[in-house]
């Protein structure tokens, strides 16, 4: 039977694959069947050494989901949350990131009117599609205005 690795380099190696919540990390040391003194132990040196670190997770989500690729808020802080972020934490951020949020959201919302258009959808069945993706209204409409202008 092999040996079971030592809970700080299990951890090293999960997080060297994806970077990690505090949450997500100790679920998963949990299921490797490390026990709550070994979890804790290697929670304590890796917030330390910086490798965990929720805030700096939340704002390279944020930044990647909703800023760069456009997702709607709701959907991205929905994940946030399941993956064990602070809700207060998470609502300082998207209060910081309010015009790059706003401005990921309008691009997004761009990009997905023009692949629905090339798809022949018109119309409110474009409004109502974006709706149910997650995005809000009135950005909806105000993007809608946008590429009438084009």
């Amino acid at each position: 039977m092999a040996q079971k690795k030592p809970c700080i380099d299990y951890a090293y190696y999960y997080l060297s694959r994806f970077p990690k919540t505090e949450k997500e990390l100790c679920a998963k040391l949990y299921e490797k069947k490390y026990t709550d003194h070994e979890v804790e132990s290697a929670l304590i040196l890796l917030k330390k050494d910086g490798y965990v670190d929720d805030e700096q997770f939340a704002r390279m989500y944020l930044e990647s989901e909703v800023i760069k690729k456009g997702k709607p808020l709701r959907n991205i802080r929905g994940k946030l949350l399941q993956k064990g972020i602070d809700s207060g934490l998470l609502a300082e951020l998207v209060a910081e990131y309010d015009e790059e949020i706003q401005e990921g959201a309008r691009l997004g919302i761009l990009r997905e009117i023009d692949k629905l258009k090339a798809r022949g959808v018109d119309g409110f069945d474009i409004a109502q599609k974006l709706v149910r993706k997650g995005y809000k209204i009135h950005q909806i409409k105000q993007a809608l205005a946008e590429r009438e202008e084009d």
